[in-house]
């Protein structure tokens, strides 16, 4: 028989799974989308310095936007996604490295104005996504830019069909519940000391 805390892990993978990669928007000419995109004019924003330069090399993008641990830190994420850009990593599969972060931070107006074109731009530099995850991203920008989207939130889990993608979007929820339960366990045991 298996510890009723597998049992809840499993449901609660399973259940915050079955919300990733509900997009239903679309473009089966995500490519000319993007070649297009590329167009888009780049230009770095004044950073707010909220990291310090000795810590812009091993930060974690997903930490600073999703604040897993913490509160989410827009101006930190924005920072560490241009460092991350600058020096990018071919050989790591993290769809949130770099221009993945980026991505969510000009679609969303999160640190900076919102910027389709850019967000697009960033969504089509993704070297670790399927088709199938460029064709749904691509068309969800495309619909937010374009007023179709009654949700206005972006996220790149929203347009996942890859194992890999699916690892990286459930660890992040599953940090978030340990974060939660360990705050409560904190809690009760401080309940219990007084």
């Amino acid at each position: 028989m298996r510890p009723r805390t597998t049992i809840v892990a499993l449901s609660f993978l399973i259940s915050s799974a079955s919300s990733f990669g509900q997009s239903s928007y679309s473009d089966p000419n995500w490519q000319q989308a993007c070649e297009k995109a590329k167009t888009a004019q780049i230009e770095q924003p004044n950073l707010q310095e909220s990291l310090p330069a000795s810590k812009l090399a091993g930060c974690d993008e997903r930490e600073l936007y999703y604040g897993i641990s913490a509160k989410p830190d827009y101006a930190a994420a924005l920072q560490c996604g241009w460092y991350e850009r600058a020096h990018p990593k071919p050989n790591v599969a993290n769809m949130f490295y770099g221009s993945g972060v980026l991505t969510m931070l000009y679609a969303n107006g999160q640190a900076v104005p919102r910027n389709y074109d850019l967000a697009l731009r960033f969504a089509c530099e993704q070297n670790w996504a399927s088709e199938a995850e460029m064709e749904m991203r691509i068309g969800h920008l495309e619909a937010m830019r374009d007023g179709r989207v009654d949700r206005p939130r972006f996220d790149l889990c929203d347009d996942i069909t890859s194992g890999l993608s699916m690892g990286a979007c459930t660890s992040i929820e599953t940090g978030r519940a340990d974060t939660a339960r360990e705050q409560e366990i904190g809690a009760i045991a401080a309940k219990r000391s007084q």
